[in-house]
């Protein structure tokens, strides 16, 4: 019984992505001028790589339940994690529903690669 309890609850910890971070004035001015590429699309620009970033969303359920997200939502916070690492860009976006993230039946989950442009 101790072991099922472990796993469920090493389960329940891997299964969450960190939410929006704190942006400062100057980050949150970025927001706008963050450019998106999907998985396949690729940038015209050089880049370099900053980091690989992921965001999920449950907040698609009627009445604010958390039955499954928006991957609309999700891109969004995936561009505020970019802001945060001051990036350029978020290419590879790729989005899916997975079962079992942040307390979520199956919300949508984005990943993506923060940029920097190479000027």
């Amino acid at each position: 019984m101790y072991k099922i309890a472990l796993l469920l609850s090493s389960f329940t910890l891997v299964s969450c992505v960190g939410g929006p971070p704190q942006l400062t004035a100057q980050q949150f001015m970025q927001l706008e001028k963050i450019e998106l590429y999907k998985e396949g699309d690729k940038p015209s620009k050089k880049y370099e790589k900053i980091e690989e970033i992921s965001a999920a969303d449950c907040s698609g359920a009627p009445g604010g339940g958390r039955v499954w997200g928006k991957s609309k939502i999700a891109i969004g916070v995936l561009k505020m994690k970019a802001a945060s690492k001051n990036a350029d860009a978020v290419i590879n976006i790729d989005c899916s529903s997975v079962p079992f993230v942040n307390n979520c039946w199956a919300a949508q989950k984005c990943d993506g690669i923060a940029v920097k442009w190479i000027k």
